[in-house]
Order: C-alpha cells, then sequence, then structure tokens
C-alpha cells in the first residue's frame, strides 16, 4: 500500500513537470505571437490540459518518460565549481584514516531476531546534494514515510472537488428543470435563424427563466439553451447575439471538451498552474464563441461589446463551473480582455498566410509533445561547459598498502565514501587461491572465510557498507560462478536469471532504485557456465533488484555484462552486435536507463569493440574501446546514449589505455600501457584533461619510492583512490588519499 502511494505520487509530479513544460511554450507562444487567434489559443491551452491527464495516465502506467534539459550545463557546473571553491576556502579536505570522521551505522545481525549496528567512518562533508539526481532521489526518500497521509489528503481534495462540480450540476439540473419550454414565437425563430447561421442542422431545445441573469448551454447530447426571462423584451438582433453565442459553443463542440477542463482542475486541484490553465482554456474558449457568434449575426465588435457589459451587469451571482455561460468570464479583467479580443480579431479581414502557417506549426508542435511523456531534468553535461571551469591542480597523495589475507598477492576494486576497501587477496603463501576482502581501516576482513567456495572476489562496495562479490570452486574461465551481496554479516547469494546456471556481480548502488525498500541494486550478468565456439562465456547483463532478477538483454548478439550502474538507475556495460557479415564478433558499449528500459549502443572509437566500465551519478559514462587503428583507448561520454565517445588518450609513449571509474566531480582513473610493459595507474583531474601518471604524485617517502602503482580501479567523492600496483615484487592493494 505504502509503494503504491508513493507511486501515486510521483506519477502525479512527472505528469505535472510533464504538463508545466508544455505550458510554459504555450504562454511564450501566445506572449511572443500576437496575431494567433481565440481558437488557435484555446487549442494550444486546451492541449495543455491534456498533457497533464495524459501525463499522468502514462505515468501511473509506468510509461518512461523522456528528459527535458531545463538547466544548462553551464549554470549546473558553474554552481558545482563555486561549491567546491567554497568548500576548499573553508579548509574542508578529504578524511584519512587519522582524521576524525561523523560516525555512519549499519545494520549487522547480532543473533536470531535482533539488530545491532556497527560504526563505519564517513565524511563529514559531501557535494552530493549538488546532484540533482540525488535530490530527487533523497526527497522521494524523506516523504516515503507520509506517502499513505499525502495520498489520503489528495484524495481528500479530489472526492471534494468531484463533490462540488457534482453539486454545481444538480443545481443547474434543477434550474433546468423549473425553466418553461419557450413559446415565444419570435424568440424561437431568433433560435432558428441563429442555429442556421451557424451551421447547425436542428435548433437546441430552448428555456427561459427567471432564476438566471445570463444565458447558458447544458446537455452535451440533448443541448438546451436556458434563456433569462428579461431577454424576451430584447430586441431581435441582440437576443440572436446572445443565442448564436451558446449555439457556438455547441457548434464547437465545447461541451465536450470542457471535460478536460473539469479533470484538470479535480486531479490537479493542489496545482495553482493547472487552475491557470483552465482558466485560459474558458478564456479562450469564450472568445473564440464570441466572434463566431458575432461574425454568423453580421454584428459589429461595438454592438456585440455592449451585450457582454449588459450581460455581465445582470450576472450579479455566477453559475456553478459546469455552465457554458458568460459568467464563467466575469469581472472586468475579463470583459476587457474578451472586448480587446472583439476590437483586434472581429474585423472579419482574413488572416494572412504567413500566421495561419504559424498557427499550424505551433498546434502541431504542441500537439507531439502533447502525446510524448516528458518531465523535466538537469541539461546534461555540455564539453564547453566543462571546459569553461579552470582545471583544478592535481594533490600529492599518501599511500596505503593494504596487504593480503596471508598471500603474496592483492588487488582493490572498490572504495566508497567512508574510505572502506573492497577486492581479493590470496590466502596462501603458495597457490592462486583468493578471497573477496574488506579493508576498514584496521586489517583486511575475509569476507568468505569457512565458504564452499575456494575463490571469491569482492567488486563493488556502496556507502552504506554493502559488498558486492562472487565466488567460485575452480571452473573461473567457464564462468562458473555465484553472485553475493555481504550486508555487514552474512553473504546473501544472488539467483541468475531465467535459463542461467550461474551469476556473477560486478557492482552495487549506493542505494535501492525503489526507495521504498532497504534492499540495494546489484548488476553483473547471468551465466550458463559454458563457452561458445568462439571460446566467450555465454552471459547476459542481468539487474538485481528489490527481489526481481531482470535480464538486460543485448544489442542484438548472444553475449552482454552490466559493469556498473549508478541511483539513477543508469546501468553500463558491453553487449554483442548481431554478427557482421564477415562473422566477426563486435562488442559493443551499452548504456541502459530503468525509466526508458532499452539498452542504447555507445558505439566506439572506430574499431569493433569496447565495454563502458562505470557511469557516475551524473551519468558521466567511461570506458574503454577499440580505435580505427587497432588501438585500445580510454573514453568518457554522457549517458544519454546520444552523443559520441570522446578519446582520453594515453601517457606519452603508451599505446592502450582505459578508464576504469569516474566519481561525481568528473574525475577519471584507470590505466595506460606500453606493448611488453607494466601498466601505469592514471588519473584525469577533468573529462577534458590529458592523463597524468599517479606514480609521479606519490609524496616522497621510503615507503613510496618502492611503490609501481600499474592500475586504478575506483575513486571516490573525496579523491581517494583504489587499485593494484607492485611492491617488493609481489602485486598489493593500495589506497591513495590525496592531502
Amino acid at each position: 500500500m505504502q509503494t503504491m502511494a508513493r507511486d501515486v505520487i510521483i506519477a502525479l509530479c512527472q505528469a505535472a513537470g510533464g504538463g508545466l513544460l508544455i505550458a510554459g511554450f504555450a504562454f511564450l507562444a501566445c506572449r511572443a505571437v500576437g496575431r494567433l487567434t481565440a481558437p488557435v489559443r484555446f487549442w494550444l491551452w486546451w492541449l495543455v490540459g491534456a498533457k497533464f491527464l495524459i501525463g499522468f495516465v502514462l505515468a501511473v502506467m509506468g510509461v518512461s518518460a523522456l528528459r527535458v534539459p531545463v538547466l544548462k550545463a553551464e549554470h549546473y557546473y558553474t554552481l558545482t565549481g563555486l561549491a567546491k571553491k567554497t568548500v576548499a576556502q573553508a579548509g574542508r579536505v578529504a578524511p584519512t584514516p587519522q582524521m576524525k570522521v561523523a560516525d555512519k551505522r549499519i545494520p549487522v545481525a547480532s543473533g536470531a531476531g535482533t539488530v545491532a549496528t556497527k560504526i563505519v567512518p564517513q565524511a563529514a562533508y559531501s557535494l552530493s546534494t549538488l546532484r540533482f539526481s540525488v535530490l530527487r532521489r533523497e526527497a522521494i526518500r524523506a516523504i516515503f514515510p507520509w506517502c499513505l497521509p499525502i495520498v489520503a489528503l489528495y484524495l481528500l481534495g479530489l472526492l471534494t472537488m468531484i463533490w462540488r462540480n457534482i453539486t454545481g450540476a444538480r443545481s443547474i439540473r434543477r434550474l433546468v428543470s423549473g425553466a418553461d419550454i419557450c413559446e415565444n414565437a419570435s424568440t424561437l425563430a431568433d433560435v432558428r435563424a441563429a442555429a442556421e447561421k451557424l451551421g447547425l442542422r436542428q435548433s437546441p431545445t430552448l428555456r427561459v427563466s427567471l432564476d438566471t441573469s445570463a444565458p447558458f448551454v447544458i446537455g452535451l447530447i440533448r443541448p438546451t439553451i436556458v434563456l433569462p426571462a428579461a431577454f424576451l423584451a430584447e430586441q431581435s438582433a441582440t437576443r440572436q447575439m446572445a443565442l448564436a453565442h451558446e449555439i457556438a459553443h455547441i457548434r464547437r463542440g465545447d461541451l465536450l471538451w470542457e471535460i478536460v477542463s473539469f479533470l484538470l482542475r479535480a486531479v490537479f486541484w493542489f496545482l495553482p498552474p493547472a487552475h491557470y490553465v483552465a482558466s485560459e482554456i474558458t478564456a479562450a474558449r469564450e472568445e473564440a464563441c464570441d466572434l463566431l457568434a458575432m461574425n454568423a449575426c453580421g454584428s459589429s465588435p461595438s454592438l456585440y461589446g455592449s451585450l457582454l457589459i449588459r450581460v455581465a451587469e445582470r450576472a450579479s451571482s455566477p453559475l456553478p463551473v459546469m455552465a457554458m455561460a458568460a459568467p464563467a468570464s466575469r469581472g472586468f479583467k475579463q470583459i476587457k480582455r474578451r472586448l480587446r479580443t472583439l476590437a483586434r480579431e472581429g474585423s472579419g479581414a482574413p488572416v494572412p498566410l504567413l500566421w495561419r502557417g504559424v498557427a499550424v506549426t505551433l498546434l502541431a508542435a504542441q500537439g507531439t509533445a502533447t502525446i510524448l511523456p516528458l518531465r523535466p531534468a538537469l541539461a546534461r553535461a555540455a564539453e564547453v561547459a566543462r571546459a569553461a571551469l579552470p582545471a583544478p591542480e592535481l594533490r600529492r597523495y599518501t599511500i596505503t598498502d593494504l596487504g593480503t589475507l596471508g598471500g603474496k598477492d592483492s588487488g582493490a576494486f572498490s572504495v566508497n565514501d567512508a574510505g572502506q576497501v573492497v577486492g581479493t587477496a590470496q590466502v596462501f603463501p603458495s597457490g592462486t587461491r583468493g578471497h573477496a576482502f574488506l579493508w576498514d581501516g584496521e586489517g583486511l576482513n575475509d569476507l568468505t572465510s569457512g565458504s564452499v567456495y575456494r575463490h571469491s572476489q569482492g567488486v563493488s562496495i556502496s556507502d552504506n557498507g554493502y559488498v558486492a562479490g562472487f565466488a567460485y570452486r575452480s571452473s573461473y574461465r567457464s564462468g562458473q560462478q555465484n553472485a553475493f551481496v555481504w550486508n555487514g554479516s552474512r553473504r546473501v547469494y544472488l539467483p541468475p536469471a531465467k535459463g542461467f546456471r550461474f551469476s556473477r556481480a560486478e557492482s552495487i548502488s549506493n542505494a535501492s532504485l525503489d526507495v521504498s525498500t532497504p534492499l540495494v541494486a546489484v548488476v553483473g550478468a547471468s551465466l550458463t557456465g559454458s563457452t561458445d565456439k568462439r571460446g566467450a562465456t555465454v552471459a547476459q547483463a542481468t539487474l538485481w533488484q528489490n527481489n526481481r532478477v531482470i535480464n538486460l538483454g543485448t544489442l542484438g548478439g548472444s553475449h552482454s555484462f552490466a559493469l556498473a550502474l549508478n541511483t539513477n538507475g543508469t546501468v553500463v556495460g558491453k553487449a554483442d552486435l548481431a554478427d557482421g557479415g564477415d562473422g566477426t564478433r563486435r562488442t559493443h558499449p551499452f548504456v541502459w536507463d530503468a525509466e526508458q528500459g532499452v539498452m542504447r549502443d555507445l558505439g566506439t572509437l572506430g574499431g569493433s569493440f569496447g565495454a563502458a566500465c562505470a557511469v557516475s551519478e551524473n551519468d558521466t559514462v567511461v570506458g574503454y574501446a577499440q580505435t580505427e587503428t587497432g588501438r585500445v583507448h580510454a573514453f568518457v561520454t554522457s549517458g544519454t546514449g546520444e552523443d559520441r565517445l570522446r578519446d582520453l588518450g594515453t601517457l606519452r609513449g603508451n599505446d592502450t589505455s582505459a578508464a576504469y571509474a569516474v566519481n561525481e566531480n568528473g574525475v577519471i582513473v584507470g590505466q595506460s600501457s606500453a606493448l611488453n610493459q607494466n601498466g601505469r595507474a592514471v588519473i584525469w583531474i577533468t573529462t577534458n584533461a590529458k592523463p597524468l601518471d599517479l606514480n609521479d604524485y606519490l609524496v616522497p617517502s621510503a615507503t613510496s619510492a618502492n611503490w609501481h602503482l600499474e592500475m586504478a580501479r575506483d575513486i571516490n567523492s573525496h579523491g581517494q583512490i583504489v587499485g593494484q600496483g607492485m611492491i617488493g615484487g609481489k602485486r598489493h592493494a593500495f589506497l591513495l588519499t590525496p592531502l
């Protein structure tokens, strides 16, 4: 029930966002193009109202919305840059194991039916609050406990609006039933004449009432016009104009189109812009009927305007909103607007062809936008915006040797904002048996000690301390692995997708994609445990989320692997395309969006293969891809799938590079290497920068002098970097902490 309530709130917000975008377009169009006629303005605003309602229906049905940028990238990055500068001036630095940090608690099972807490270090400051996606997620998370009361309040308002309209409709029905059938021959002749002039085949029923001061029409199937008794004494020409206005409503089908205004006011009763849109629909509708009635009767703007003024003076008490009557536009401001429209458009001159074309174009654009599901979002990162910011200076790093679990080698794969590190380390002096580990400043903790599996790897850690990894017995090459999540006390193994036997995890999100549950989201692949004729592991990208196993598919081929995800629901990895005509296998980097549910090909740098290895919270994607010359280079791109990959280059004298991680500040880490040489850990301090060798930025000391950093695998928001390097002839996991 709570989740359903949350979905309703999200649907309302998404529909409101899309509706406001289209409302802004209509508002600007009406202000910028002064030659738009009343009928065109009516349809522009009516489409806005329809957009609100269609957007809500599509959101409830789970149809993904297209993101529309509403903040220029240069503004966003300027704000981010200023914030970073402010933090730097305040003297904030990234936390080190020796610094005092705030406490953060993660759940740790302490016995049956009890839950204890474990204190882990957490950074005292973070710029994550500047990310629009994080703000959106945290806002949803904050209101989740209040979803049911909020929806209850919303339903109360909705029912109140519906009851008010039902009550109004009943009062009108009583007024109509109490009105007398008109038997005045002259008035009936006026009705027939007005209907004939407006092309209505059958005259509507006419009733006369002493209880209304203004004429109105009611009845969608059998329309009835109710005329004030005072109008029987008016001149025939005046009476015809008043009747023609009501018949114009019938001719235009306004009684049907009014349903949108009614639903808009009811469904979005809490949103003032929605009421403004409904009032604009009503105003433009009345103006269109004024012009139609005036031209049909051959009247002049001055004569018709005098009729409007007299009707407004008589309408001392407005009718309920369901009435299609002039009182809906009561007041001097509304009357003045209608009179101005008569003066501007009532000359009878044909609209120039140019303005007709403008009107058709606007309506076509508005209609298209009405059908498409839209929601506002921050503009994606622009290359020019990033270049506009001054490049930060690279700081020096202290290095921490994370050691092993008793063996010779180890490697670190992931670090969270609390400075916790996960990876794999050998457990015996000889042999290759390695176990997943967690380093928290006090040494390595074996996460699979006592397991039936001989080998395991910890590949990713979230900010709340959850670890994703995989374990296997001995058949590593054939993909017989089992994905798991370590929650602080035990391992929870993740099942493969239907049709597969094994699973492998590659990345874990900082929070669940569904904020209603504490479960995290994990990506990786489901595997058959065998290889194809080319020797490749048979696997398909998989998302584990909220007890669901989702096969993400491929790009047309047989294989795929998900390698990373963020809290926006963006998943990246690599996937096969359909085999080419020459039988070659093409593996391209991909991006998969949880909202769209579609895998997009990111392309390569001109070659036949590549992989997207990481995605930041800002949806910046990094990885590696083959170039036209056959070399492999690191790349960066946006998560939209619309931008081309940009080559990040290599260190001087190297021919190969790869980017393995990117943080929220746009800092990228990876590896650069040359043929027959050990790789070198590198950093790109911005997405436009050249690679820098991290070995050149170690704080000089007796310890750092013996290190050769081969590979940087991850970087957190504070700039701490983990990876693997050589020391004393052994490969060890390391942690770099900026000064």
